[in-house]
């Protein structure tokens, strides 16, 4: 449902690009901040970007961004004890971390300006995505010096995002926006949340 509601979203503003076309054409490139999380799982993830774009004309554009985690997230369970049919039973402790490797999105970018210093954006597009996955189970008496697990979930989906982009000098300026990426958690899950950057074009 969220990914129909980005691409009407985009089918909104994109057309623009071909209603009023200008010559404002050009070389952009910004940096950005993410805070995102899993919408049915515990992690949530900080992640830099770097963008790189160009804008065909003042409506429309493509872009591609490379981003890699700056802080994971996981969950924490305490070694403890259980009565179980009148007998003590010691289970271990269990850890799970997930980061988030990389991730690469190509997007189509709508412009839609509202005054001469602030426009709405649209985009959409494909993301590919790499997870570092790690499961520890503390030790045990089958396992004394317990167990470690790991994996790399990746895989491709869509991406999408809706957002404002503030000018605050004439070639430099401040973005910001919510991301949505479908089916790219760690167990195939959603993907969701907000992004500010700044962004320069040349």
């Amino acid at each position: 449902m969220r990914t129909f509601t980005f691409l009407l979203a985009a089918a909104a503003v994109i057309p623009c690009a071909y209603a009023e076309g200008s010559d404002e054409s050009g070389w952009y490139a910004g940096l950005s901040y993410e805070r995102l999380q899993e919408t049915d799982g515990p992690y949530e993830y900080q992640a830099l970007g770097l963008t790189g774009g160009y804008d065909f004309n003042r409506y429309f554009g493509a872009e591609i961004t490379a981003a890699t985690g700056v802080d994971g997230d996981g969950t924490f369970s305490p070694a403890g004890t259980i009565d179980f049919n009148g007998n003590t039973v010691t289970y271990p402790s269990y850890r799970v971390s997930a980061d988030l490797t990389h991730r690469i999105d190509l997007m189509g970018v709508g412009h839609l300006p509202v005054t001469d210093r602030i426009r709405l954006v649209g985009k959409a597009g494909v993301s590919h995505y790499k997870y570092d996955y790690t499961q520890e189970t503390g030790p045990t008496e089958a396992s004394p010096a317990g167990r470690t697990n790991s994996s790399s979930p990746s895989g491709y989906g869509f991406a999408g995002s809706l957002g404002a982009e503030i000018s605050l000098t004439g070639s430099t300026s401040l973005t910001g926006g919510y991301n949505y990426y479908a089916e790219q958690g760690t167990s195939d899950g959603d993907v969701d949340g907000f992004q500010i950057g700044l962004k320069h074009r040349f």
